[in-house]
């Protein structure tokens, strides 16, 4: 699986594609997850050092696998790591869109969450129109997508979705609106950082030990709460 997904991001044969398909679906989903997870950090860990022109290797992870975290992860680091077209920075996160508009990905769910775990406010305005014809178990999917890391902007996602809901009163809404207060309670409960961040994710994530972010800056939770009250 590795070298066929490797062959297909290298090659971008789209005649190839049928193949690495049937491949993926009939053979290696047979495999647990534990062991799907294993050998697509093989893949993640090759793309970078072969350029980021070779991110269509994770594309059959993202779209062909219905195990949430496979699909998100390979979601954010084939956003994070392919090249631009036009030096346009939003190339992969439009991309990714286009595909869930076409009804491509197994998992819809866990590939728009692997686009709100990117904690980006552009990303976020492409994907907020596609949350109205999510229904409520893909909602609690989507919210389970969670980095560590709280963005200003995802919390912002969640506050509006919220808004969008309020006035519902039907079943389906009122389950979709507790999955989005759970998600939203999942950013505070479960960060892995103290500060919460703000500003625009680079596109394609540097490299390196110590990659600089020069757009994003930490929010103290004092100050988030003062600001956002």
């Amino acid at each position: 699986m590795t070298c066929e997904a490797l062959r297909c991001g290298i090659s971008n044969d789209a005649a190839s594609l049928p193949e690495l398909v049937q491949f993926y679906t009939e053979v290696f989903l047979r495999a647990p997850v534990e062991r799907r997870i294993e050998i697509y950090g093989h893949v993640a860990m090759i793309v970078p050092q072969l350029g980021g022109a070779t991110a269509g290797a994770i594309t059959p992870f993202m779209l062909l696998d219905p195990d949430l975290g496979v699909a998100s992860t390979a979601t954010v680091d084939y956003t994070s790591l392919g090249s631009l077209l036009d030096n346009d920075p939003m190339t992969r996160p439009k991309d990714v869109v286009r595909m869930i508009n076409k009804d491509i990905p197994k998992n819809p769910a866990a590939v728009i969450g692997g686009l709100v775990a990117l904690g980006d406010p552009r990303v976020c305005d492409l994907i907020a129109p596609i949350r109205a014809t999510l229904d409520a178990d893909q909602v609690a999917a989507v919210t389970k997508c969670y980095s560590g890391m709280t963005a200003k902007c995802v919390v912002d996602f969640y506050l509006d979705w919220l808004d969008e809901l309020v006035d519902r009163r039907d079943y389906e809404g009122e389950g979709i609106f507790g999955n989005v207060a759970a998600g939203l309670y999942r950013l505070a409960n479960d960060r892995k950082a103290p500060f919460v961040v703000d500003g625009l994710r680079p596109f394609p994530v540097p490299g390196g030990d110590n990659p600089e972010w020069p757009d994003i800056r930490r929010i103290e939770p004092p100050e988030f709460v003062e600001v956002n009250r």
